[in-house]
C-alpha cells in the first residue's frame, strides 16, 4: 500500500506537493452498505481467504487495478528494486488481510519485477463494479478488510475528502477490492425517529461547546460535502458518526479550511481532535458495538478507516503486521499534506453558529463575512440553506412527510385516526390524496388510486374482481401470468413460455425487457442486467450494452474481452462501452475515446505524466 504513501515517506521531508492521482468520470449509482463490532471480536473472526488459486478472481482484479493506479511511475522511486519492493508490501498487505491469496499476490507484484509497462500486463482478474451491497453476498467483509481495501484505494485518491472525482475513484476500488457495494445501505431516519436523533445531536451539541445542534434529519454528512449537494458521494453511516461529521464540517465553514488543508496539522486541534470529531467517535461505543450484520457496518468502518488514516493513523491495532503497513503510509500521508505553506497559517475563526449549519463562506481571511448561520434543521448545500429530502419549508423550519404546515408550525399527521399526508395537509380515513388535495375514496386505496367496490390492489393498479394480479399488471380473463407477464399462449413439448410467447429450445435464456416484458434471447446468449440486453457468451455484459468483437487493439494480446471494464453509465469510448486493460474510458478524447492508465483525458488527447491538468481551463492542451 506504499504506492502514493511510500512515495509520501520519502518526500516527506523536503516536498509538498505530489502528482495528483488519477481522475475518474462520474459513477451513476451507489449501492448500499453494512455496519461493525468491537475491534477484539473482528480481529477472531476474520474471513479465511481460500486455499485456491483467486487468480481470474474480481477481487484480486480490483487489488491489480488499485495497485496499477497508485504506482504509475517507477521513476519515482530511486531504484527498480524500491519500486518493486514498495508494490509488494501494498500486495502483502492485501494478502495478509485474506482479501487475496499468495497465487494473486505472484500475479501482481512478478509483472512489475519483471518490467511489464502497465498497459501491458495481463488481467489478474476481471473488474467488476459490485451490484450487490455487502449484505446480500453472503460472506460479509470483516474490519480489517474493509480498513485495507478503504487505505490501499486511498493510495490512488489520496485527496478523496475534497476532491469529487477522488472521492468517485476511492469509493470504486474499494469496492471493487471487497467485491461489494459500500454506498447507500442506510435507510433515512424517518419522521418518527428525529426526536431520538434530535437527543442524539443535542448531546453531541453539548460536548462541542454549542448550545444546541441543527443536523437535517435524513441528510447524510460523511464524505465529500453532503448528500444534499451530492447523493452518491456521502456514506451512510451511524446515527453518532453522521451527527460528528455534521459538526466537523461546520467546524471547517467557521475557520474557512480550504480544500487543500483539510485534515492537516492546521486543523488538527480545532476541528479533528477534539472529543466530539468523527476520529474520537469512531473509538465510542455507538461504533465500536455495531454488529457485523448492522446495515451500517461496512460504511460506518471505511469512513471511521478513512478517518483516522486522514489524522495519521493508527487506523487498526499496531503490531499485527498487516497494519503496521497501513499505519506507517497514513503517518507519512498526513505528514506531508501538512507541509503544505498555505496549511502552516493559523485559520481564521468566524463567529460560531452554535451547532447550525454555516453558509455563504468562502476561502480566505474575509470569509466570516459572508457567513450566515442556517436556521435549525436545515443545512447548507450549494450555498442556499435547504431542507432535507421530503421536507416542505413552514416558516423557518421544516416539516417532513406525515406532517402539515399549520399557521408556521408543523403538525404530525394522526395515522391512528387513519390520516393520510397530502402536500401540506392530512387526508382523513375515507379520503385520498389528489394533487395536494384529499378527495371522497369509494373502495380500496392502491397507491395514489382508490379502487372502485370489490376491486383489488396490483402495484399501483386497481384489478376488477376475481382478475389475476401478474406483477404490477392485471390479466384479462383466460389469460395466465407466466414469468411476470399475462399470456394465453400453451407451449409445446420442448419449449418454454417466456412472456407471451415460446422459446425453442426450452434451454434459451428468457430475458426481461425494458418494457416490462420478456424475450427469449438467441440460442447461448445469457441474459444481461440491464434490460433488454443479452450477449454472446465471449462478449462483456455492460450498462449500455455488450462489449467485445474489436479484434487487435493497441497493448491488448487478444481479441475478446478478457481483462476488459465497463464504462460508467452513459460513457461510452470508441470501442463501445468498455475498455480494455491498461486504459480507461475518455469520452470526446481522440482518437480512440480511451487513454492509458495514469494519463489524463483532455479533449485535445491524453496527457501522460507528469502532465496531470488541461490548459487554459477546460482546454484541450495538456499542461
Amino acid at each position: 500500500m506504499e504506492n502514493f504513501f511510500d512515495d509520501l515517506s520519502k518526500q516527506a521531508a523536503q516536498a509538498v506537493s505530489r502528482r495528483d492521482a488519477l481522475k475518474v468520470t462520474g459513477r451513476g449509482i451507489f449501492g448500499l452498505l453494512l455496519a461493525s463490532t468491537p475491534v477484539a471480536k473482528l480481529w477472531g473472526g476474520m474471513l479465511a481467504a481460500s486455499d485456491d488459486d483467486d487468480v481470474g478472481t474480481s477481487t484480486c482484479g480490483g487489488v491489480q487495478k488499485t495497485i496499477q493506479l497508485g504506482f504509475p511511475d517507477p521513476n519515482e522511486y530511486p531504484s527498480r528494486e524500491e519500486y518493486v519492493h514498495a508494490i509488494a508490501r501494498s500486495v502483502g498487505a492485501a494478502r495478509k488481510a485474506k482479501l487475496i491469496t499468495e497465487d494473486c499476490s505472484e500475479c501482481i507484484v512478478d509483472q512489475f519485477a519483471n518490467g511489464v509497462p502497465i498497459f501491458q500486463q495481463q488481467s489478474c482478474g476481471p473488474i467488476v463494479i459490485p451490484t450487490q451491497s455487502c449484505g446480500q453476498i453472503g460472506a460479509l467483509p470483516q474490519q480489517i478488510q474493509v480498513q485495507t481495501a478503504v487505505v490501499l484505494a486511498l493510495g490512488a485518491a489520496p485527496s478523496a475528502w475534497s476532491d469529487l472525482q477522488q472521492f468517485e475513484l476511492w469509493i470504486l476500488l474499494a469496492e471493487e477490492i471487497l467485491g461489494c457495494m459500500c454506498h447507500g445501505t442506510g435507510p433515512q431516519p424517518l419522521p418518527a425517529q428525529s426526536a431520538t436523533l434530535s437527543m442524539q445531536s443535542s448531546a453531541l451539541a453539548i460536548s462541542t461547546g454549542s448550545t444546541s445542534s441543527s443536523i437535517t434529519v435524513g441528510v447524510d454528512y460523511c464524505g465529500k460535502g453532503n448528500s444534499l449537494e451530492h447523493p452518491w458521494l456521502t456514506l451512510p453511516v451511524a446515527a453518532c458518526l453522521n451527527e460528528a461529521c455534521f459538526q466537523h464540517d461546520n467546524c471547517y465553514s467557521e475557520h474557512c479550511i480550504s480544500g487543500a488543508c483539510i485534515w492537516t496539522d492546521q486543523t488538527a486541534q480545532i476541528c479533528d481532535n477534539p472529543s466530539w470529531a468523527p476520529p474520537a467517535i469512531c473509538q465510542s461505543p455507538c461504533v465500536t458495538q455495531l454488529a457485523v450484520t448492522d446495515p451500517q457496518f461496512t460504511s460506518t468502518t471505511a469512513v471511521c478507516a478513512a478517518v483516522a488514516c486522514f489524522i495519521g493513523g493508527p487506523v487498526c491495532p499496531q503490531g499485527i503486521p498487516e497494519c503496521d503497513v497501513l499505519n506507517a503510509s497514513c503517518a507519512a500521508r498526513h505528514k506531508l499534506f501538512s507541509l503544505r505553506p498555505k496549511c502552516k497559517q493559523p485559520a481564521p475563526n468566524c463567529p460560531s453558529c452554535n451547532g447550525q449549519s454555516p453558509c455563504g463562506s468562502v476561502e480566505g481571511q474575509s470569509c466570516c463575512t459572508n457567513q450566515i448561520c442556517c436556521p435549525p434543521g436545515q443545512t447548507c448545500a450549494n450555498g442556499s440553506c435547504q431542507c432535507g429530502p421530503g421536507q416542505i419549508y413552514c416558516g423557518t423550519t421544516c416539516c417532513s412527510l406525515g406532517q402539515k404546515c399549520s399557521n408556521g408550525s408543523c403538525i404530525l399527521c394522526d395515522p391512528s385516526v387513519g390520516d393520510i399526508p397530502c402536500g401540506t395537509t392530512c387526508c382523513p380515513s375515507g379520503q385520498r390524496c389528489s394533487n395536494g388535495s384529499c378527495v371522497p375514496c369509494g373502495g380500496p386505496l392502491c397507491g395514489k388510486t382508490c379502487c372502485a367496490a370489490g376491486a383489488i390492489c396490483c402495484g399501483t393498479t386497481c384489478c376488477a374482481p376475481g382478475a389475476i394480479c401478474c406483477g404490477t399488471t392485471c390479466c384479462a380473463s383466460g389469460q395466465t401470468c407466466q414469468n411476470g407477464t399475462c399470456t394465453t399462449t400453451v407451449c409445446p413439448p420442448g419449449e418454454a413460455a417466456c412472456g407471451s410467447g415460446c422459446c425453442n429450445p426450452a434451454t434459451v435464456a428468457c430475458c426481461p425487457t425494458s418494457s416490462g416484458g420478456f424475450a427469449c434471447a438467441p440460442p447461448s446468449w445469457v441474459c444481461c442486467p440491464s434490460p433488454s440486453t443479452y450477449c454472446p457468451p465471449n462478449e462483456l455484459c455492460c450498462p449500455d450494452g455488450c462489449c467485445g468483437g474489436f479484434g487487435f487493439f493497441p497493448g491488448v494480446p487478444n481479441p475478446d474481452t478478457h481483462g476488459f471494464t465497463c464504462c460508467h453509465v452513459g460513457l461510452l469510448s470508441i470501442q463501445g462501452p468498455c475498455y480494455p486493460p491498461g486504459w480507461h474510458c475518455c469520452p470526446g478524447t481522440p482518437p480512440n475515446g480511451i487513454c492509458p492508465l495514469g494519463q489524463t483525458c483532455c479533449p485535445g488527447g491524453c496527457c501522460p505524466p507528469p502532465t496531470t491538468t488541461c490548459g487554459p481551463p477546460g482546454g484541450p492542451n495538456c499542461v
